[in-house]
């Protein structure tokens, strides 16, 4: 396979890209609470259970 020909015209790539519906980038949210993390039963979780106490570097 060679590649034949690049596009380089901003409008073109955009019209392809809306075409295909992957112009829009999706939202980002923030991670989930510390708090929800500990809550959850995980047993393969790395974080310490809440009655460990310990400082941050």
């Amino acid at each position: 396979m060679k590649i034949v020909a690049f596009i380089e015209e901003d409008a073109v790539i955009a019209k392809i890209l809306k075409y295909l519906d992957l112009w829009e980038l999706p939202v980002a949210h923030s991670p989930p609470s510390l708090k929800f993390v500990r809550d959850s039963k995980d047993e393969y979780s790395q974080l310490l259970p809440p009655e460990y106490e310990y400082e941050a570097c």
